[in-house]
């Protein structure tokens, strides 16, 4: 059994409680994990900030891919991890962000879009 569900209400959780009362296999074992529900970016956010990276590329002569690994790495920083013993970095990407985290992003590219003297990047 495989279930998400999200629940803003008392009366909503205790339905969803139900829910998984009913479809419970007692012959697995199962793990539960409630946490607060963070909101992922949006498309809209998303495809300013694709905007916005084509608007850069475009006045700057670099290329998309470099234009959002720059602003990733330089206003997301890098997460690290280990691999076979080595610490290893990459660059975070904007699908993990939540949409206050996108908004950040999107003001920051925006603010060097600006420096750059690009007019409306973000239309």
């Amino acid at each position: 059994m495989k279930f998400r569900a999200l629940t803003q209400s008392r009366n909503s959780f205790e339905a969803t409680v139900n829910s998984i009362r009913q479809a419970w296999d007692t012959a697995q074992t199962h793990e539960v994990i409630v946490r607060p529900y963070k909101y992922s970016r949006s498309l809209d956010q998303n495809n300013m900030f694709h905007g916005l990276c084509r608007a850069i590329a475009k006045e700057t002569g670099n290329s998309v891919a470099e234009i959002k690994d720059y602003c990733k790495e330089n206003f997301l920083g890098v997460s690290s991890y280990e691999f076979n013993g080595e610490v290893k970095q990459r660059l975070r990407s904007t699908n993990e962000l939540t949409t206050d985290e996108m908004s950040e992003l999107i003001a920051r590219t925006e603010a060097l879009a600006g420096e750059l003297g690009i007019q409306n990047a973000s239309t």
